[in-house]
């Protein structure tokens, strides 16, 4: 049975190595680094995982299971023939506790695969909140409407626009 490593293997050299990881598991979502990942979380069977995205600064991967199929594609900035806009989608997150972006009151969180946070060392101000930064791709049809092709995540930042890294 294939796992996830079998699908990251084939893309080596084309993803950075400490790009962002984000499975969406049947009964959990995990959030890493891929230089971090440990042989557990490489080796889930693809059965088990309904999307995971390795995204960094200049290309992603993305992998997911339709109609009981494994699909997967790279997507490079080079390669890329489409107009984009980039959009910041805030990360529920209020408060950090433990490495844990948590809601208080939502019973939501978000595990980071290393220490995080929630002052800057250099003016002590607030990094919340969190946003992912997502490039949407799209191009017009002979009518000039507007056709969204992709959706392509970049990268987590902080409330400076400053990449969440670990420390």
């Amino acid at each position: 049975m294939q796992n996830l490593n079998d699908i990251i293997e084939q893309y080596l050299g084309k993803i950075a190595e400490d790009a962002w990881v984000l499975i969406y598991k049947h009964n959990e979502i995990i959030l890493d680094k891929l230089n971090l990942l440990n042989n557990e979380r490489k080796m889930t069977p693809l059965n088990m995982i309904k999307e995971c995205r390795i995204f960094s600064e200049h290309s992603e991967i993305k992998i997911w299971n339709y109609q009981n199929k494994t699909l997967h594609r790279i997507f490079t900035d080079s390669d890329n023939q489409y107009n984009e806009y980039v959009e910041e989608m805030i990360l529920w997150g209020n408060k950090i506790k433990d490495d844990k972006l948590i809601e208080v009151g939502r019973g939501c969180e978000i595990k980071f695969p290393f220490s995080i946070d929630n002052k800057s060392k250099e003016n002590n101000k607030n990094k919340l909140p969190f946003k992912l930064i997502v490039k949407n791709l799209y191009q017009f049809d002979e009518n000039g409407l507007i056709m969204f092709k992709d959706a392509r995540l970049v990268k987590i930042v902080d409330h400076n626009n400053q990449e969440v890294k670990n420390g």
